[in-house]
C-alpha cells in the first residue's frame, strides 16, 4: 500500500524533470499550442467525418420523355417507371451531387405499337435493355433548394444508350415540395452519335435531332 501511495509523488517528480529538460522558449510555445488545440478541433472538423449526403430515389409519376420529328408529323414517347438514386444535400448543393437514373428501353412507349417495336429494335433493346444517365455534378444558381421558388441548375452527366456513352448536360429547374425534391429538365441529342441509324417509318427517316426531357420527383430513402 505504501508503494501505491508513492506513485503520485514519483509521477510529479518525473514531470518536473521533463519540464526542466525543455528549454523555456520551447516550453512556452508548447503550452500555447496545447491550449489552442481544443479550439482548432472545434473549428476544423477532422476530414472524412462529414456525413454522406442523403439518398433520394424517383417516386410517383416521375417520367423521362422524348420528342422526335418525322416527315409525316412529330411524335413523342415516355418511359416509366424510373430507377436509380441521387446523393445530395438539398440544404448544401456545394457538397456535390452524384447518382444515376435508369429505365428499361421497352418501357418507352409512343402510343403506336408498330412504331414502338421499330424504336426498340433501333435502340438494340435485346443487347442493351437499359438506358442510364449517370449524374456527375451540377451548377446551381443558389447554394440550396427552397420550397418558395425554383432555382436554375445545369445537371452534368453521361447518357448511355445502346452501350455508347456521351456527355449530355440538362438545363433544369428544381425546388423542394414538402419533404421531396422536384426537378425538371431538357436537352437534345443526335441519335447517330450513339451509333444508332435514324429509324424509318413508311420508308422515311426520323430526324436525327431528338429532344429529351424529364420530370422527376425524388423522395428521401433510408440508407
Amino acid at each position: 500500500m505504501e508503494a501505491v501511495n508513492q506513485i503520485p509523488a514519483r509521477a510529479a517528480a518525473l514531470t518536473e524533470k521533463v519540464e526542466r529538460a525543455i528549454p523555456p522558449g520551447v516550453r512556452s510555445r508548447l503550452a500555447c499550442a496545447l491550449a489552442t488545440l481544443p479550439l482548432l478541433l472545434v473549428s476544423y472538423p477532422v476530414s472524412g467525418l462529414r456525413a454522406e449526403p442523403a439518398r433520394w430515389v424517383p417516386v410517383g409519376h416521375s417520367v423521362v420523355a422524348f420528342d422526335a420529328q418525322h416527315p409525316l408529323g412529330a411524335f413523342s414517347g415516355e418511359a416509366q417507371p424510373l430507377g436509380g438514386e441521387v446523393r445530395m444535400d438539398p440544404a448544401d448543393l456545394k457538397q456535390g451531387v452524384t447518382g444515376w437514373i435508369t429505365f428499361q428501353v421497352r418501357s418507352l412507349k409512343t402510343g403506336v405499337a408498330g412504331r414502338d417495336r421499330d424504336m426498340w429494335r433501333a435502340l438494340a433493346a435485346d443487347r442493351h435493355p437499359e438506358i442510364r444517365y449517370t449524374i456527375e455534378g451540377l451548377d446551381a444558381s443558389f447554394g440550396s433548394l427552397s420550397d418558395r421558388s425554383d432555382i436554375a441548375i445545369t445537371v452534368k452527366g453521361t447518357l448511355q444508350i445502346a452501350g455508347v456513352d456521351r456527355a449530355v448536360p440538362f438545363s433544369s429547374r428544381a425546388r423542394l415540395r414538402e419533404d421531396r425534391i422536384w426537378v425538371r429538365g431538357d436537352s437534345s441529342v443526335q441519335i447517330s452519335s450513339f451509333g444508332i441509324p435514324p429509324p424509318r417509318r413508311l420508308f422515311m427517316k426520323v430526324r436525327e435531332d431528338v429532344a429529351l426531357r424529364f420530370d422527376i420527383l425524388l423522395e428521401r430513402s433510408p440508407r
